[in-house]
């Protein structure tokens, strides 16, 4: 029989017989019988053309091929246990860019914070974030991706994915505002000209379904694409906005910018995360998708 025939466990029942001397010890501490590993002693006796064991009064002595083996038997059953035994993950020393898709008011609430976890626990991992829609489920599956995050995730074959929970929504306007005091109310609300985060310019929305369910509209004077310049234009103009809710409670921590609860009942949008199967038991990604998940999670 060729070497490249022989099996692990066969392996295993050599190095046992060369530390036990003795045939009903090792097969008990291999959890075989005793016909068993004398099979196994049998294929192991064909392989090497040598019979590798001698029956004594008190067990069996190994030949002069058989202890010639054991060192090397010995080293590679130790290399294939390192080889198959969990990795001890050290975010001290990884040394990686992970890349994540998201909308700009996901990367308003995001970026800041793993940067921090980053500078705490990983000084040697990098972060690269690309728009949402630049990036798809064929990014992920190769590897180009990390995560993706936003309102509409990749589907398919391979991605899993993540419910980060409801987003509603606030109203802001600025600090000082002539019209808007203490309470914004409905009437206010419909009266006051808007800006609309519009990534894809089209009119509508949640809000404007709100409004519509109930008879009324508002004026949408400014259509932008992202967050962050409606945000300015709101702290310096007479304009309201009304954005997801995570997105105004931290921005309105910079900005001279009074945040009231939205007076029509728009409905929520889920919020979710999606990446590859194969990231999955990555210890890395794993380490990431927990500050992710952390962050935009929280309340």
């Amino acid at each position: 029989m060729a070497a490249e025939h022989l099996e692990l466990g066969q392996l295993r029942a050599l190095d046992m017989l060369l530390r036990e001397r003795h045939v009903t010890r090792a097969a008990e501490r291999l959890g075989l019988s005793q016909p068993a590993l004398s099979h196994a002693l049998r294929r192991l006796r064909e392989a090497t053309g040598d019979e590798l064991f001698v029956r004594t009064a008190r067990g069996v002595t190994p030949t002069p091929r058989a202890q010639e083996l054991a060192p090397e038997v010995r080293a590679i059953l130790l290399r294939l246990e390192r080889l198959f035994e969990p990795q001890r993950f050290e975010p001290a020393k990884l040394k990686r860019t992970f890349v994540i898709g998201c909308a700009d008011f996901v990367e308003l609430r995001l970026a800041h914070a793993l940067i921090q976890s980053f500078e705490r626990e990983a000084p040697g991992v990098d972060l690269l974030i690309r728009p949402q829609g630049a990036l798809t489920e064929d990014d992920l599956e190769a590897g180009r991706a990390d995560l993706i995050i936003g309102v509409q995730t990749p589907k398919g074959a391979g991605i899993v994915q993540r419910k980060l929970g409801d987003e509603g929504f606030l109203s802001v306007v600025r600090r000082r505002h002539p019209r808007v005091q203490k309470r914004l109310t409905l009437q206010q609300f419909v009266e006051l000209q808007h800006v609309q985060i519009a990534p894809r310019g089209l009119p509508g929305g949640p809000v404007d379904d709100a409004l519509a369910a109930r008879g009324l509209s508002r004026r949408v004077v400014l259509k932008v694409p992202s967050f962050l310049p409606a945000l300015r234009i709101i702290a310096t103009t007479d304009l309201i906005l009304t954005a997801p809710e995570g997105l105004i409670r931290d921005a309105a921590e910079g900005l001279p910018l009074v945040v009231h609860p939205t007076p029509v009942a728009a409905r929520p949008f889920g919020l979710s995360v999606a990446w590859h199967e194969r990231a999955q038991h990555d210890s890395a990604h794993t380490w990431l998708r927990e500050r992710v998940v952390r962050q935009l999670s929280a309340r």
